[in-house]
């Protein structure tokens, strides 16, 4: 089993055709997904969340993005994409679609859950230098590394 991540982050609105320079082949079996992170989630998952992780409602106090409307993708300013591909292989006879589909719909979920937060958290990195995010980075990594090795397991949620 493998499962492969890539990603490139462009300043543009999705409409780069091939960003991540995959071959003929490879775009021809290619699948895109669009991940709104503006779209209503539905009352039950929003309910959830608390009121300033949810980008429709969220706005920064130091950028003054936000909230993000319903057209949000083609009248924002500036604005960045995310391009990501995801490879995944399960080959074994009878499971292989069915594992295979159920890690790419959770892949879309943990990418559009990151991204909302990363927009929602906004005021909390912006002014970090580059190295205070990689230091950032290392601490958040040990403590999840700790809780991971003495907690119960957290924050799986299957999508089927």
């Amino acid at each position: 089993m493998s499962i492969s991540v890539e990603s490139i982050h462009l300043e543009d609105r999705g409409d780069t055709e091939n960003a991540l320079n995959l071959t003929p082949d490879q775009l021809k079996i290619r699948e895109v997904v669009l991940i709104d992170i503006g779209e209503n989630l539905g009352s039950d998952e929003e309910a959830q969340l608390p009121e300033d992780e949810i980008p429709r409602r969220y706005r920064s106090s130091k950028t003054l993005r936000g909230p993000l409307t319903t057209n949000w993708i083609n009248e924002a300013e500036p604005v960045m994409c995310s391009y990501k591909l995801v490879t995944c292989e399960f080959k074994v006879f009878g499971l292989q679609n069915r594992l295979e589909n159920f890690i790419q719909k959770n892949e879309q979920r943990v990418f559009s859950s990151f991204h909302r937060r990363m927009f929602c958290w906004i005021d909390q990195w912006i002014d970090m230098t580059l190295t205070e995010a990689r230091l950032y980075e290392e601490q958040v990594a040990d403590e999840l590394n700790a809780m991971r090795e003495s907690g119960a397991v957290r924050g799986i949620r299957a999508v089927e």
